[in-house]
């Protein structure tokens, strides 16, 4: 991971270009009710971080305001991480900021602060995800990456923002079963960046482990792909990654509504502290929390080939747990690969219930 150093220098950077095309952009669109923007400087040291405001033309008060954080830090691994939408909403009710956001470069979110009385996810108004695919603070300088967010995101952004602050955007809002989608995909994207990086990772020291997770891929899930191709190969392994870490989150999360439900009958689930059992341990405590749970697959374990057992210690593909925790290994990375999954579970629990909640709701208003 960066040096805190480093992110700093990065964060500044992107903020500083930020600005620059924010007032340029405005300058050109007169139309739009907005002046210029600044950047408001906090903290002190490596802690120093960077607000960036946005001013309503006839206006000193900010129209908008919000927290930029690095990706492929702790920091900005979701936008929708509860401490940083908090972080933000606090910073804008302090100076009376109308709107606030949370960026962490690979999707921005915008909220909407006179929902105070509002659980704060149900705050926001909309998200942009600018598919970028960011996964290191050094990436913000790739001129592709610059010209995207210059010549396209921000345009977008701003001509949508003009038209739901003069009230001419009509119905913006999602409702809440897209808003925890948009939250959830937010937050597998740290754990399916770990699990990619780690699979290209063992294939290429690996032969066997190559050979058995093409097999899975070609049989079990009916893809083609090309492993000498390399940005074939690298599509492949995301789309792999990000197959296994959606199963292994429908199952916590299908765990996490039965739980909302019988809080007394299950524990709360998280990543377990590494020990002498290692990836094993972290695979049989998954497997009996899901059978706790009821969640039928873990007990079928549905989609396993015959070689699952050995696979799920050496951390192959399969319909089990094993799949989420055989990249939980030593090596370079660990320590991110196990934050970003306790992060999720820290946080699902709170959006099941949330969702469950309102969506009872709904259907008792509509009766």
């Amino acid at each position: 991971m960066p040096r805190p150093h480093d992110i700093r220098l990065h964060e500044v950077s992107f903020c500083a270009d930020v600005k620059s095309w924010a007032d340029a952009l405005l300058k050109a669109h007169p139309e739009w009710p907005f002046t210029k923007a600044t950047i408001e400087e906090y903290g002190t040291g490596n802690y120093k971080r960077q607000d960036i405001r946005v001013y309503r033309e006839g206006s000193n008060t900010p129209v908008l305001t919000g927290e930029v954080k690095m990706p492929g830090t702790p920091e900005g691994r979701s936008p929708y991480d509860s401490s940083l939408m908090q972080d933000a909403f606090n910073k804008a009710d302090n100076i009376q900021a109308p709107y606030f956001f949370t960026w962490n470069v690979n999707t921005f979110v915008l909220f909407d602060r006179s929902r105070y009385n509002r659980p704060m996810i149900e705050r926001r108004l909309d998200d942009w995800q600018l598919g970028l695919g960011l996964t290191e603070p050094g990436d913000c300088k790739r001129p592709e990456v610059q010209a995207y967010i210059r010549d396209k995101f921000l345009p977008t952004f701003f001509e949508r923002f003009a038209a739901i602050v003069l009230g001419q955007a009509g119905e913006w809002g999602k409702s809440p079963d897209e808003v925890f989608i948009r939250s959830l995909e937010s937050h597998l994207d740290w754990p399916v960046v770990g699990t990619r990086d780690f699979l290209a990772g063992v294939c290429q020291k690996d032969s066997e482990f190559a050979q058995k997770l093409q097999l899975w891929m070609s049989e079990e899930m009916n893809w083609t792909f090309d492993p000498t191709n390399p940005d074939n190969w690298r599509k492949t392994l995301d789309n792999a990654a990000r197959t296994l870490c959606y199963v292994f989150s429908n199952r916590a999360i299908f765990y996490e509504a039965i739980r909302a439900r019988y809080p007394d009958n299950l524990p709360v689930l998280k990543m377990p502290k590494r020990g002498p059992r290692s990836q094993q341990g972290i695979y049989d405590y998954f497997r009996a929390r899901f059978q706790q749970g009821g969640d039928p697959d873990s007990e079928s374990r549905a989609g396993e080939s015959p070689q699952s057992k050995e696979r799920g210690r050496r951390g192959s593909p399969g319909g089990s747990p094993s799949h989420t925790t055989g990249w939980a290994v030593e090596g370079p990375g660990y320590t991110n690969r196990l934050l970003a999954w306790e992060q999720f579970f820290g946080e699902i629990h709170g959006a099941v219930v949330r969702l469950t909640n309102r969506t009872t709701d709904l259907v008792f208003e509509n009766l």
